[in-house]
């Protein structure tokens, strides 16, 4: 988020849905048709226009777009694809708050050393506002949202909810050019309906099957 805009970092995290699918083929043996294959190659192009068209953005500051941000924001939809995916075994084994639970203490420890070693300057100097946008984040944001992601893998295969990611595009694209000031550029426009358009493809199997 230091290195790029929260619109560009949203769509290139959710390249999620892509490597989900592809890892559930993999590791749980989910099958998927012609209909969803076509579904993810679209969204992957879209994801690529957004990638290497860098900087055809009008950001609201400038050089607000980089290669480096873009880049972990893509690691980051990977990584995200690999929690839900082997977190379905967990699911299923042991309820999605066990397994919600269990990432998030062990998470918390592994931050430590890091927090450490990367020199970070912890404080508890923060603003009455910056507390409750803390506090958001940790319980709504994190909390509350992967305990319900997790509880609906007992529900749906991993690459039929990884498909739902897409969701929070729009609203985060929405939201980032209002409360943001962030502009964009037809190209980047072209590249989102592009990545909606392979959603809604992906989806429509998962809505089928019920």
């Amino acid at each position: 988020m230091k290195y790029t805009t929260a619109a560009r970092s949203n769509l290139l995290t959710n390249i999620s849905p892509v490597v989900t699918a592809i890892m559930s083929y993999f590791v749980t043996r989910e099958a998927f048709g012609a209909k969803r294959i076509a579904g993810m190659l679209l969204g992957f192009a879209g994801m690529c226009g957004i990638f290497f068209l860098r900087g055809g953005d009008n950001f609201s500051e400038l050089d607000a777009s980089s290669f480096t941000g873009d880049a972990m924001a893509i690691l980051a939809g990977i990584c995200w694809s690999a929690y839900t995916v082997w977190g379905k075994r967990l699911v299923d084994e042991y309820g999605g708050l066990v397994a919600a639970g269990g990432s998030f203490l062990f998470g918390t420890a592994a931050m430590v050393p890091i927090l450490l070693l990367g020199g970070a300057h912890v404080t508890l100097t923060v603003s009455a506002r910056g507390w409750l946008m803390i506090l958001y984040l940790g319980i709504v944001s994190n909390a509350l949202a992967n305990a319900c992601w997790y509880a609906a893998l007992k529900y749906l295969k991993p690459g039929e909810l990884g498909a739902f990611g897409y969701v929070s595009v729009m609203m985060t694209f929405s939201m980032a050019v209002c409360c943001l000031g962030e502009k964009v550029s037809i190209g980047f426009m072209v590249c989102l309906a592009v990545i909606l358009l392979g959603t809604g493809m992906m989806m429509k199997r998962t809505v089928g099957n019920g």
